[in-house]
């Protein structure tokens, strides 16, 4: 059996910086407690559950400014997806110390939707409906379209010949490409602005190379996260390969991986990389005894 491990996987330079900020107000007696997050501060249960441990209140709401409301003194951490100005002024309206852990790359897609609006762009946003990035992009102005699918295109009515097409930075370039030509065969003056962050195009790039003889793909990454789903989608729908969706390695428990000859495991932005390095090692040790891990109890945020 041969066991294939694309790179990059793991930490995207967005998340180690956040999980760092983390960590750091965690370390420091001067940030006032308690410690609150407005979500996730990413998507990845094992580390969140790892911030709880050490006293991190992560708080769960319809919206992050419903979030706000159950919060009266502390410090408030904003999670690496973004943030709202509505949500930045409220938390200072309340005298809330703010740590803001916004990935920058998605900040820098934040400014290129206010820069298309005031040039007087009509903003189409490609995102999943309810994630905090897109909650945060959807916010920046209320005449933003949010697109989920291309067979939404057929019911917008846009009559501005400027239109921008943006799209949140997890997205998956299959995703984008299908909604894109829709939106052209109507619209075809469309200005597309790819804003996928680095990390997640280098994992869609490698997982789209791979060898016609892979017979598995393995995809390590938390249910919740959006590039890690956009992995297994990639995989499944346009590689056509058998696909494997998985947390940790007790989720191949039940799996029969003996029958594949050339399996290939790649993982999402917030994936820990002693998950992924427990995964491998199984792989390449043993695939049919059960699976346990032995990371339980660790400290995720310097994985």
């Amino acid at each position: 059996m041969k066991i294939t491990e694309l790179r990059p996987n793991g930490f995207c330079g967005g998340v180690k910086r956040s999980l760092q900020m983390v960590q750091e107000v965690i370390n420091d007696p001067k940030y006032p407690r308690p410690l609150y997050l407005l979500g996730q501060i990413v998507h990845n249960k094992f580390i969140n559950n790892a911030l709880h441990e050490q006293g991190v209140i992560i708080l769960e709401g319809n919206s992050r400014l419903e979030m706000l409301d159950q919060i009266d003194h502390g410090t408030v951490i904003f999670t690496a997806h973004g943030i709202s100005e509505q949500v930045i002024q409220k938390a200072k309206d309340k005298n809330l110390h703010i740590v803001n852990a916004t990935c920058p790359h998605v900040n820098k897609s934040f400014e290129l939707i206010k820069e298309k609006l005031a040039e007087g762009y009509t903003v189409i946003y490609i995102g999943k409906n309810h994630h905090p990035e897109t909650e945060a992009a959807l916010a920046i102005d209320n005449s933003i379209i949010l697109i989920e699918k291309a067979n939404e295109v057929a019911s917008l009515n846009i009559t501005n010949d400027k239109i921008a097409l943006i799209n949140q930075t997890t997205m998956s370039p299959y995703d984008i490409k299908e909604i894109t030509d829709a939106l052209k065969d109507n619209y075809p003056h469309l200005t597309p602005i790819d804003s996928v962050c680095n990390s997640t195009k280098k994992r869609q790039d490698a997982l789209q190379q791979i060898d016609e003889s892979v017979d598995l793909v393995i995809v390590i990454g938390d249910r919740s996260s959006n590039n890690t789903q956009k992995l297994r989608e990639t995989s499944e729908k346009v590689l056509n390969k058998t696909t494997i969706a998985v947390e940790n390695v007790e989720d191949l428990n039940g799996h029969d991986l003996s029958k594949y000859q050339n399996i290939v495991v790649t993982a999402g932005t917030s994936t820990p990389r002693a998950i992924i390095n427990e995964i491998i090692e199984t792989l390449n040790t043993n695939t049919n005894a059960k699976f346990v891990s032995q990371l339980k109890g660790m400290n995720y945020l310097n994985s």
